[in-house]
């Protein structure tokens, strides 16, 4: 063998490397997480409360639009036709013209144009399946000091199982070298060694 080829397997990572590796970043991204979902999870319920209150008020914004058009259509209906505005009278005052037949219809269908109150109310908008979740994390506190806990727990040990840094070839002295032949429990015991 060449002396380049040698260098070559000297500096090649153990087999079982890659495996710390992973566990490192999967134990990270997982503290990420946790941390994440604690310290965020109050905004975000706020945000979803929010965003469920303005789509509320959207709905009654549009309902009292519609409302404010159907009288603008009545006041310019009374303004401008007169028949109109006589059958309005008649309904209001309960009279008839002698020979006149009153036919019965459905409360949709008879001539109402004096809503005292408008119906604003709507039915609620359901908040997203995940709000029960964002309240729990947001109110209990042991909850979130354990998952802090863990995502502590857990950056703690993806440093410990980070691959180490390795020193120049061939250097004896550098504790962070692994076993090419080891394994993950080796290469923990000659980097922590007192």
């Amino acid at each position: 063998m060449t002396e380049p080829e040698t260098e070559l397997l000297n500096d090649a990572e153990p087999a079982g490397a890659w495996i710390g590796a992973w566990i490192c970043w999967l134990c990270l991204l997982t503290a990420a997480g946790l941390y994440a979902a604690v310290a965020l999870s109050p905004r975000l319920l706020t945000y979803v409360r929010l965003q469920q209150e303005y789509q509320q008020n959207q709905q009654r914004l549009v309902m009292l639009e519609q409302q404010v058009q159907r009288m603008d259509r009545i006041a310019a209906a009374l303004e401008s036709d007169p028949q109109f505005a006589a059958d309005l009278a008649r309904t209001d005052f309960e009279t008839n013209h002698p020979g006149e037949l009153k036919i019965p219809v459905p409360p949709e269908l008879a001539i109402n144009v004096r809503d005292t109150q408008p119906d604003v109310s709507l039915p609620d908008i359901p908040l997203p399946w995940f709000t029960p979740f964002l309240e729990r994390l947001s109110k209990d506190r042991p909850l979130e000091n354990a998952l802090l806990t863990i995502a502590a727990a857990l950056a703690i040990i993806s440093f410990i199982l980070s691959p180490g840094s390795r020193g120049p070839a061939g250097d004896q002295n550098n504790r962070h070298e692994s076993n090419p032949r080891g394994g993950l429990l080796t290469t923990l015991r000659q980097r922590y060694r007192s």
